[in-house]
């Protein structure tokens, strides 16, 4: 599973949150009770359809996950959601089906990156990215933020 790599300007991400490791995460209840009340309101200020599953390194170590959509910068936050601004990066992108995103990101952090000549910088933000309902020719994809690994 060989990535392709992009650069992605920053974006901001407007939706739900969840203060946790990934391991301790129930995402259907994070997307079907949380995020879908304000569903109708996220898509009507998104600025592409699409669903982002983003990943923001917590202070105490403990990551912060938001279920949400890209929205414009200046995008006014209605009440229940948070915005965050996903940093610009460099990023692998690895596409996969819906069903092997876990297994995705395990091969990326466990076998990938490890062996890679990369590494997560400090501040990323790592993303999956769902494609706008009735797209069927993208794929689901995690995004990971890369850099040249810095020698010690």
């Amino acid at each position: 599973m060989e990535p392709r790599f992009v650069d992605l300007n920053a974006f901001t991400v407007m939706g739900v949150t969840v203060h946790s490791t990934p391991d301790k995460v129930d995402f259907n209840a994070v997307w079907e009770k949380d995020f879908m009340p304000h569903h109708t309101a996220l898509l009507a200020l998104s600025t592409d359809k699409a669903y982002y599953g983003v990943w923001f390194c917590g202070g105490d170590g403990i990551p912060d996950y938001v279920a949400g959509m890209h929205v414009p910068d200046n995008a006014p936050t209605p009440e229940g959601v948070i915005a965050r601004q996903v940093p610009a990066a460099r990023y692998a992108v690895f596409a996969c089906a819906m069903s092997e995103i876990g297994k995705t990101y395990q091969y990326v952090y466990n076998t990938w990156l490890p062996a890679s000549p990369y590494e997560f910088p400090p501040g990323g933000a790592d993303f999956e990215y769902y494609p706008p309902e009735g797209e069927m020719h993208e794929s689901p994809a995690v995004y990971i933020p890369i850099r040249e690994k810095v020698s010690k």
